[in-house]
């Protein structure tokens, strides 16, 4: 198989190359041999060299997104072979199927360690991509962004969780979740609920989470009340008694956001 990598035929390439998407998807142990065998670094450099051709860069893609679905270890090894600058790149694909497969790609890597997801977080684009996706793509693509985000927010830091709020995108996933099924609404609640949970750590970025919790009742609570499903009525349970307890902090740091505008307006500087 590696030695077919090295075809300069394109039909027999990309008949390889599927191969490879194949076995990745067999197991750890597949992907482990991929890697150690070296294939899988062919596989990246087809990718990196071909972004424009579908036919190469489709079971490329498909192939590096079975892998990084894998342990910590073999995802740490896909992303330093250097592929992620290049799957970044077709977030903008004119193909849905190559979105989704992209979403698919970083999920599982935002489902690795926290070191993992600061990689891909560095790329000044990637959350205003993600963001693009939920609110104007296919429901198929939409569901594979949020779960990026969701997973993102599960084993982030709370720098992520920041940034995660400071972008609005949970804003365009409230929005969008009337598109979705229960599981997919699971997956919104599961990663808003995981948000919550971090909101007293952000003590510089209070002022976007009620109107998050508003929207949330609007949009979300408002949903699961005609879903008659007791798995999203016991998450939804579990979020209001998070957000009851944080009304006392929101209050506070409206307060205190209060108070430095009295200062300001009466002409004391602020150190």
């Amino acid at each position: 198989l590696q030695e077919s990598l090295r075809e300069s035929d394109t039909d027999i390439l990309v008949e390889n190359l599927w191969a490879c998407a194949y076995l990745s998807d067999t197991g750890d142990q597949a992907a482990k041999s991929l890697i150690e065998s070296e294939i899988m670094a062919s596989v990246v450099s087809h990718l990196m060299s071909n972004i424009d051709s579908l036919a190469i860069v489709t079971p490329a893609l498909r192939t590096c997104s079975n892998i990084v679905a894998g342990n910590d270890n073999v995802t740490e090894r896909v992303i330093n072979l250097g592929v992620v600058p290049s799957i970044m790149s077709l977030l903008n694909s004119q193909k849905a199927a190559i979105r989704r497969e992209v979403c698919f790609f970083f999920s599982n890597v935002a489902a690795g360690t926290e070191n993992q997801i600061a990689y891909i977080f560095q790329y000044p684009n990637f959350l205003s991509s993600l963001k693009k996706i939920i609110m104007q793509d296919e429901p198929a693509v939409v569901i594979e962004a949020i779960w990026v985000i969701s997973n993102s927010v599960m084993g982030g830091g709370i720098d992520h969780v920041r940034k995660i709020i400071d972008s609005e995108i949970f804003e365009e996933i409230f929005k969008a979740t009337p598109s979705l099924n229960n599981k997919g609404i699971a997956v919104v609640m599961d990663g808003f609920r995981e948000i919550l949970c971090n909101a007293m750590d952000m003590l510089d970025t209070p002022k976007r989470l009620p109107r998050l919790c508003e929207l949330y009742r609007q949009e979300v609570e408002r949903l699961i009340s005609k879903k008659n499903d007791p798995v999203l009525e016991e998450l939804n349970k579990d979020i209001n008694d998070l957000m009851e307890d944080l009304e006392p902090y929101f209050e506070n740091s409206q307060a205190q956001i209060d108070k430095k505008s009295s200062i300001k307006k009466s002409g004391y500087r602020e150190d």
